[in-house]
């Protein structure tokens, strides 16, 4: 049964027990709830990890999308909402996006991301600092945040260069350049790429491989690796985020906004 205690109080990411992996999925989830808030899935992103962690039932973890949308990242709705909202609505989204980050490098137990749709924005972020990632054929990886008028705040600039390079993490985050998911395989930023309708199955084989390796040394050494990242964080997150906080309020973002509200509203841009 989906989000049985201890996850009955998160509403927009519903958990199901596979033996003992729990997939997380996120919700896509349209109402006066959602739109009124600054961004409530931010919230209990925040709060899943320490709650999957704290389980004793749940050996590994699986993150994914519904639909053909893998992280429904602030639309054009939130985010006018957020431009005339208090500032502190505002610095709790940046500050939250930052918990989200900690959390997934705190998480010891194997977590597997699968893609089954785009990856944009700060939903690169919630793909990569995953352990593995295994993509649907078709999807993009991409950062749009310049071209709508932000600094890539979400963790983009702690974590591109140390994936693929400081060229390509240039091209990435400046100019918002798309990898493509037969590419981003040969990188090694993707484990496989299958159908769509072999990705759950896929992810979970993953993950029960993971769980049978020597368990205090997987988490010792994933932990370790993620040393870098926090490295990385303390290099330019902080500063990358509240930059990007400011420029919420600039008129280049304000002028994206205007012209994306014309865009299909099941297809907003996310920062």
């Amino acid at each position: 049964m989906p989000n049985s205690a201890p996850y009955e109080r998160f509403r927009y990411l519903q958990v199901t027990m596979h033996d003992s992996i729990a997939l997380v999925a996120m919700l896509d989830p349209v109402d006066e709830h959602f739109l009124t808030q600054a961004h409530p899935m931010h919230t209990e992103l925040r709060d899943i990890f320490p709650a999957l962690a704290a389980d004793p039932s749940v050996a590994a973890a699986i993150l994914t999308g519904t639909g053909d949308r893998f992280f429904a990242g602030p639309g054009v709705e939130d985010t006018e909402a957020l431009l005339t909202s208090s500032f502190a609505a505002g610095a709790k989204q940046m500050l939250e996006a930052r918990q989200i980050c900690n959390q997934m490098l705190e998480f010891s137990k194997p977590l597997v991301a699968a893609l089954n749709g785009s990856a944009i924005g700060m939903g690169c972020q919630l793909a990569f600092l995953c352990d593995f990632a295994i993509g649907a054929k078709g999807i993009r990886i991409q950062d749009t945040h310049v071209r709508l008028g932000l600094p890539a705040g979400d963790g983009g600039t702690m974590m591109w260069p140390m994936l693929v390079g400081m060229a390509r993490a240039r091209s990435m985050l400046l100019r918002a350049h798309p990898i493509m998911a037969d590419e981003a395989k040969e990188l090694g930023l993707l484990a496989d790429v299958v159908d769509a309708e072999r990705l759950n199955e896929a992810s979970i084989a993953l993950a029960r491989k993971l769980i049978q390796l020597p368990r205090f040394a997987y988490s010792a050494t994933k932990l370790a690796l993620n040393q870098w990242m926090r490295m990385g964080a303390m290099f330019s997150s902080d500063m990358a985020m509240g930059l990007e906080l400011a420029a919420f309020a600039g008129p280049e973002f304000r002028t994206a906004i205007s012209a994306a509200s014309g865009m299909p509203k099941d297809r907003p841009p996310t920062p």
